[in-house]
Formats: structure tokens, C-alpha cells, sequence
């Protein structure tokens, strides 16, 4: 078999409870079959755990070096940022800004909820630097959509 591709996956990994660990987790499992995996994880404890994919401790002020480095370092083909629209919009300015040619040279994507409309105008503008969207609901693709954003939408199953 082919190596594997490389995903890094920055969220929310609160281990007591979160809705974006409760996501990444399922998606770290299910895409471990195809990528070699490292969760960057925001109020992650270090907890032992079984997962089929490796799982780092960050913090919200450490994240946009954390990218960067680890994402350069482990050769990422792709990074996942699964955090509230205006979080994952100041991380990617602030790669922009603060580590360009690196910022140039990584496929960003985006998993994050649309809860309302409108969208705002900057939010737009920022989800455009990434290569791939996914939204919870038909809604927020739709509004998405309709600012010449193609979006995908994931279905996340609640237990």
C-alpha cells in the first residue's frame, strides 16, 4: 500500500466534552484509514487515549506557530481547522501576515458551523483562503454558497 497522506487537524480536543472533539474524533477515526493523522488540540490534558491518530496539547495563543511548524515539519497534504468562523478567519490572517511562504504552500480546509445569516463580509472574505468548506447544515452551504464559496456539507450524527 501507498504511504499515506498527511493530515493535521487543529480543534477544540477537551476530552470531558466538546462538540468539535466529539467531530474531529469520529473524523480522525473514519480518515485514518487514508491519512496518517496529528490532532493539534486546543484544551487537550494529554490524556492517554486509543485513538488511531496521534494527539498534541496547544494553546489558542500558540496555534498559528503550531501550524505552521508542525504542518512544514510533518509534511502535511492537508490542514483541517475545525473551529468557529472568526477563529479559523484570525488564524489565517494571521499565518498570512506572519509566515507567508509557508502560508502559500499549505492546503487549508475548513469544517465549521453556519448558525445565521447574514454572512459577514469579512468572515467571507477569510473562509476564501480555504481550499475546501464544510458546513452542519444545508442552510449554511447555502449561504455560503451565494457568496461564491463552494461548500460541502457533513452530516455529524449525534448518539
Amino acid at each position: 500500500m501507498a504511504d499515506k497522506k498527511k493530515l493535521l487537524i487543529a480543534t477544540d480536543f477537551n476530552m470531558d466534552g466538546s462538540g468539535y472533539q466529539t467531530i474531529c474524533e469520529g473524523l480522525g477515526i473514519g480518515l485514518s484509514k487514508y491519512y496518517d493523522i496529528l490532532v493539534l488540540g486546543l484544551q487537550y490534558d494529554g490524556r492517554q487515549h486509543d485513538y488511531p491518530f496521534r494527539v498534541m496539547p496547544t494553546h489558542y495563543e500558540w496555534l498559528p506557530q503550531h501550524i505552521v511548524t508542525v504542518a512544514k515539519e510533518m509534511k502535511a497534504d492537508w490542514v483541517l481547522l475545525a473551529i468557529d468562523i472568526p477563529k479559523i478567519v484570525a488564524l489565517l490572517l494571521n499565518i498570512k501576515k506572519n509566515a507567508r511562504d509557508e502560508f502559500l504552500k499549505i492546503n487549508f480546509a475548513g469544517v465549521f458551523p453556519v448558525e445565521s445569516s447574514p454572512i459577514s463580509r469579512g468572515w467571507d472574505k477569510g473562509l476564501a483562503y480555504l481550499s475546501a468548506r464544510f458546513t452542519f447544515t444545508s442552510m449554511g452551504a447555502t449561504l455560503l454558497e451565494g457568496k461564491g464559496l463552494p461548500t460541502n456539507k457533513l452530516t455529524v450524527g449525534v448518539n
